[in-house]
């Protein structure tokens, strides 16, 4: 009855990462990669605007986040070609619109502003910040990475293990539901509880990880045989 159900991004997630080979599919015949990534994303703009006194206003926190999968797909683009340029201008411009991401935040969720679409707030802002954070994360590891090369490498392999296993992450928070907060709750500090907790994910995360790749090796050497 509504989007916002335990868990319920899993199902978002499960549905981007099997549309995204299709997509694939599409990106690579184009050769025109940021015409048909803006053409997409008015297409979705626009079906947004003719259908949202027909849908339910709930979905549109899942709908909206489709322009930042788009983008992704665009931003894995240049990063593979080597064509993105991030100077030190591009990482000035995305801290001044990451602020106003966070700024449209605190105008929608705080004033009740609304701005373009219904579920305001999982579109621009969201659009702002996750496009905006992504240029500055990796800003962030150039620095580390300039003045000392061995915590750039240790964080850049943290967070590929983390990116590595992002799906594998949130199938570890459905298992676990809640259990240790419920267990711990009262008992630690909530900080503590909160590092138990990841711990915990990322250990499970790890080991679906780990059991899945095996999986795949089996099937790929079964296949080979047959």
């Amino acid at each position: 009855e509504n989007i916002n159900s335990h868990m319920w991004f899993i199902h978002a997630l499960l549905f981007f990462y099997l549309l995204s080979p299709f997509y694939y599919k599409l990106f690579q015949k184009i050769p025109y990669k940021l015409l048909l990534t803006t053409i997409c994303i008015v297409i979705w703009f626009v079906l947004t605007l003719v259908f949202k006194d027909m849908i339910r206003y709930d979905l549109f926190e899942f709908t909206n986040r489709i322009p930042v999968f788009l983008t992704g797909f665009y931003f894995g683009y240049l990063t593979k070609k080597d064509k993105l340029c991030l100077s030190a201008q591009t990482w000035a411009a995305a801290a001044f619109i990451f602020q106003i991401g966070w700024l449209f935040i605190y105008l929608i969720s705080g004033r009740g502003m609304y701005i373009l679409v219904p579920m305001s707030n999982c579109f621009l802002p969201n659009y702002l910040i996750a496009t905006t954070g992504t240029i500055l994360l990796a800003g962030l590891l150039n620095v580390f990475e300039t003045s000392d090369k061995k915590i750039g490498h240790i964080l850049l392999k943290a967070l590929t293990l983390l990116g590595g296993i992002s799906l594998e992450f949130y199938l570890a928070m459905v298992v676990h539901s809640g259990i240790l907060q419920y267990i711990l709750n009262g008992k630690l500090n909530v900080f503590v509880i909160d590092v138990i907790v990841f711990v915990f994910l990322l250990s499970l995360a790890t080991v679906i990880f780990m059991v899945t790749d095996f999986l795949k090796a089996i099937i790929h050497f079964l296949h080979r045989r047959i």
